[in-house]
């Protein structure tokens, strides 16, 4: 999507850290942005922020995880702001704990507000780009926690592997369409990502914040700006690309990870059943993107 001047965008989690980041971003670009987030105490100065850059903002009080309110959300969007052209998922939670010791509520909201928040997201807005057949773009904001895991941090990675694999199945049934379709990697960021997800996390559930959250909220403090994501984020939009990383410098450790993977695969089948069965596999995918 070249052209951004005038044209809507939502962001949710878009009060503060890498959702602000994206929005001063767009805003610098032209676009016109609804910033959504749970905490409606946060909305207020982010909007101001953004329209001290010139532009029209609104402040979204939305719950991702709550098909209903999405509906009326965008509504209420598109009425003031005109078509959404360009869907940020941002809203995530983190919370960590060893699986055998963690409490199945926080869990379970983990995934919804992470994997399942995306998919509403997406369920939402999709039919509507796709009707009006304008340029659009969707972003999904996984993490390098997408593409490798780490011990103490189940939730989190299962959820951020869901958005990962969500978003390759969605690629290939958006080719040949008017969306474009990127994924963001973040690392680490310098946001209170952690201290807003654990009061998140406290006032639905009432579970404290582990010590391994602590620890990550002090490795964050000296992560990268998120301004500087959001203008990564302007660029990957901007040139339709599919991946975009922050981090190039942890390359080697994504390399590692897919290295023994790869390096499990055992004596190759018998060639001609493993080329009918790829053949017919192929044939089936092709035919459903028809």
């Amino acid at each position: 999507m070249k052209k951004l001047q005038g044209k809507a965008a939502l962001i949710t989690g878009g009060a503060g850290g890498i959702g602000l980041g994206m929005a001063i971003a767009f805003a610098k670009a032209g676009m016109s942005l609804a910033l959504a987030d749970v905490d409606s105490g946060r909305l207020a100065p982010a909007v101001d922020a953004i329209r001290a850059l010139g532009v029209d903002a609104m402040p979204v009080t939305l719950d991702v995880t709550d098909y209903a309110a999405w509906q009326q959300a965008v509504d209420a969007v598109e009425n003031q702001l005109g078509p959404v052209a360009l869907l940020c998922n941002n809203a995530g939670l983190g919370g960590s704990a060893k699986l055998a010791e963690d409490e199945p509520r926080r869990w379970k909201m983990i995934i919804e507000v992470n994997l399942i928040g995306a998919f509403y997201g997406c369920r939402t807005l999709l039919p509507r780009m796709l009707a009006r057949g304008q340029p659009a773009h969707i972003v999904n904001t996984a993490s390098f926690s997408g593409l490798r895991s780490n011990p103490g941090m189940s939730a989190y990675d299962a959820s951020k592997h869901g958005l990962v694999g969500m978003s390759d199945s969605l690629r290939g049934e958006l080719r040949g369409t008017c969306v474009g379709l990127s994924v963001l990697y973040p690392g680490t960021v310098r946001t209170d990502f952690t201290g807003n997800s654990a009061a998140l996390v406290a006032a639905s559930t009432g579970l404290g914040q582990s010590a391994l959250d602590r620890e990550m909220g002090d490795l964050l403090k000296g992560g990268m700006d998120p301004c500087a994501v959001g203008d990564l984020v302007l660029e990957g939009v901007c040139d339709n690309r599919y991946h975009i990383y922050t981090h190039p410098n942890w390359k080697p450790i994504i390399e590692a990870h897919f290295r023994e993977r790869l390096d499990a695969f055992g004596i190759e089948v018998d060639p001609a059943v493993a080329a009918r069965i790829l053949d017919a596999l192929n044939q089936r995918i092709n035919a459903g993107l028809d």
